[in-house]
């Protein structure tokens, strides 16, 4: 990300989303439901995803946002993009992927699995 605000505000997302998983994750049941296409999504997918969309929203309106949740909002050249709980086909597993792309290319990535502290 070539701006330093981006870059900022992505840690600052980073920090909460982190925070809010590991809320989620703590507890030795990790309840889910299966969305209508058959992939299971939990408290913390969602939760993650109205938090960063909401900051999103009061920091940067002009950008756009998509998450897999709740779908995209705005139409920014600068798209952020997130997948709360990343769920590898074996029940979900709290990991992030997140992006920031601008018009049709990348800026940057983040990922990290907050309960291995990476």
């Amino acid at each position: 990300m070539t701006d330093p605000a981006c870059l900022e505000l992505a840690h600052r997302l980073a920090d909460r989303a982190d925070v809010i998983s590991r809320s989620c994750f703590s507890t030795a049941t990790i309840e889910s439901r299966t969305k209508s296409d058959g992939s299971p999504v939990t408290d913390a997918d969602r939760e993650i995803e109205i938090v960063l969309r909401s900051l999103i929203r009061q920091e940067r309106p002009d950008d756009a946002f998509i998450g897999e949740e709740f779908g995209t909002h705005g139409h920014g050249r600068r798209r952020w993009i997130t997948d709360a709980v990343d769920d590898a086909g074996a029940g979900p597993s709290p990991g992030r992927g997140d992006g920031l792309a601008a018009d049709v290319d990348p800026v940057g990535v983040q990922a990290d699995q907050p309960l291995q502290r990476r």
